[in-house]
């Protein structure tokens, strides 16, 4: 499971089989004589930023310059992408078939190369930038856990599923064409509102060039890498 961030990620233990205050039993989130089956399961919580590769020397500018030489080649001192792979998820190394849960998925996105939406305006173009900075770090790393273990898919779990401003994609369009909600109906939706399960619901749009289109929050959204 990967998460936006360190507090979420915390939040999140109560996930894990081996946590005192797992919800599986308690909240009855799996069967009695299933809890067992849970126990043997392999979970891995983290942050998306662990996905970076880190520098595993720790040089000044004037050690690099000695290090590399006149002419030389660039020093490459950045983990491999096992490496990475091994400080972020040890107990998965050597498994196949995982699945990656995307807890706040609307920020794991491909930028767009040619923008959908109108310019960002000046005030919003530092945050679109930081997004899209993230949201290439986080599926760069899931492409990375694809290439060496093997994911079987990927489940982007969101109660705003719909691309960020500057992504270069319309910002009120639905992250995924299948994305399912589990809120059925716009009197749920309120439910779920009141209850901060969702922060926004749009309501359906009509223009003379687009057909209505409905956009309930939240959803769980399934996509393939």
């Amino acid at each position: 499971m990967v998460t936006p961030g360190i507090t979420i990620k915390d939040r999140l233990r109560v996930l894990q089989p081996n946590d005192p205050d797992a919800y599986y039993a308690s909240r009855e989130l799996v069967p009695s004589d299933m809890l067992n089956d849970i126990n043997r399961a392999k979970i891995v919580i983290t942050n998306y930023h662990a996905f970076k590769l880190r520098d595993r020397m720790e040089l000044s500018a004037v050690g690099r310059a000695l290090l590399q030489g006149r002419g030389g080649d660039e020093l490459q001192t950045d983990e491999t992408e096992g490496q990475m792979l091994q400080r972020v998820m040890p107990e998965l190394m050597g498994m196949k078939n995982i699945l990656a849960l995307n807890d706040e998925g609307h920020h794991c996105y491909r930028e767009k190369p040619e923008s959908d939406e109108e310019d960002v305006k000046a005030d919003e173009r530092t945050e679109a930038e930081q997004n899209n900075e993230a949201a290439r770090l986080w599926i760069s790393g899931l492409e990375i856990v694809n290439r060496n273990l093997g994911l079987t898919r990927v489940i982007d779990l969101s109660a705003t599923p719909f691309f960020l401003r500057g992504s270069g994609y319309d910002a009120l369009r639905r992250l995924h064409a299948d994305a399912r909600t589990v809120y059925p109906d716009w009197v749920a939706v309120a439910d779920a509102t009141l209850a901060s399960v969702t922060s926004i619901a749009f309501t359906p749009l009509r223009s003379a060039t687009t057909p209505v289109t409905s956009t309930i929050s939240p959803a769980m959204s399934l996509s393939l890498l």
